[in-house]
């Protein structure tokens, strides 16, 4: 059987070189040369040496995996998503969906309520949007109505009034009847409805003069 002549650990990865007989043979993590209890005399039958190249394959792609989940939360459709685009073998996904769980990085129910708090914080958009945006990330409905009924609570007249605030600089007057199209087609394509676009370019009460 093959035997570890040399055991070599890269200078700038968390990496081993295994060399068998001379020569180069594979490269593996530390933490896998350590489970393994890889040292230099250890003869490895081929069997070993393919299941440790395996180990090495997929340690590879969830490190890459980590690096990009780990940038902001993610749903399981995302990753779903990023798999297909690094062409990651399916017989791994599963086994890469319950590591990223297990640390924390996984969780479509806490994805949803971070994606409705950054949504109405950042972009003021009302549940419709918000509904429509989740649906795309692969979040069951149940889960969106969980987040929504969670989050912090802003009547969508006072989104539809920050939005318009944030495009024009303060509530247009829609006496024109161009102006009060262009108006209107911005704010239902940000998903708010005719009442509230109506209510949210209804003028302020003045009030009267205090006696």
């Amino acid at each position: 059987m093959p035997q570890i002549t040399r055991l070599s650990q890269q200078r700038k990865n968390n990496r081993v070189n295994v060399y068998l007989d001379g020569k180069f043979g594979f490269g593996v993590t530390l933490e896998s040369a350590l489970e393994n209890h890889l040292k230099v005399g250890k003869e490895l039958a081929q069997s070993e040496i393919e299941t440790l190249r395996g180990k090495d394959f997929k340690d590879k792609i969830f490190a890459k995996l980590l690096n990009f989940a780990s940038r902001r939360p993610h749903s399981q459709k995302e990753i779903s998503q990023w798999f297909r685009r690094k062409e990651v073998p399916e017989e791994l996904h599963q086994d890469l969906f319950n590591r990223l769980k297990n640390i924390g990085l996984l969780n479509d129910e806490e994805f949803a309520r971070w994606w409705v708090e950054q949504r109405v914080h950042f972009k003021s958009y009302p549940a419709k949007m918000l509904k429509m945006e989740l649906k795309g990330k692969g979040i069951s409905d149940e889960t969106i109505a969980k987040a929504l009924s969670e989050s912090d609570s802003v009547p969508e007249i006072d989104l539809a009034k920050k939005v318009l605030q944030k495009k024009f600089g303060s509530i247009p007057d829609v006496a024109d009847i161009k102006q009060k199209k262009r108006v209107y087609d911005f704010l239902l394509r940000r998903g708010f409805s005719y009442d509230t676009i109506k209510k949210a370019l209804r003028p302020e009460p003045v009030e009267g003069p205090r006696r």
